[in-house]
C-alpha cells in the first residue's frame, strides 16, 4: 500500500500464484483486514513484476498515474528490465467518499 508518500508491504512473500493454480487440488485462502483511507493506492502483483521492480518503484508509478495506466507502465517496465516470469498486476486507488 502506498499512503502519504510511504510504502508498506501488507503481505508476506509467498508462492500465492502456485496455490491459486492449485497444484494439489485444494484452494487455500488467506485473508487480512486493513484500514483503507481515501487516497490509498494498492498494488497487487506477481513475482514476475516484483522481481524486477522494487516496492518504491511500484509505488512511484502507481501514485503518478491512474490505475489502468499504472498497470500498463509497470508491465512494460518489467518487460524492458528482462522479466522472466509471468507478469500480473492490479492497481487500486481508493477515492474519497462524498
Amino acid at each position: 500500500r502506498a499512503r502519504n508518500g510511504s510504502v508498506e508491504r501488507l503481505t508476506p512473500d509467498s508462492d500465492l500464484q502456485s496455490r491459486l493454480i492449485g497444484h494439489d487440488g485444494e484452494l487455500l485462502i488467506d485473508s487480512q483486514y486493513h484500514q483503507v483511507d481515501a487516497g490509498d493506492w494498492f498494488i497487487l502483483c506477481s513475482h514476475g513484476l516484483f522481481d524486477v521492480i522494487d516496492e518504491s518503484g511500484l509505488a512511484q508509478v502507481a501514485v503518478a498515474s491512474n490505475p489502468k495506466d499504472a498497470c500498463e507502465h509497470l508491465v512494460a517496465s518489467a518487460n524492458s528490465r528482462g522479466a522472466e516470469a509471468d507478469l500480473s498486476v492490479a492497481v487500486i486507488h481508493a477515492d474519497a467518499q462524498d
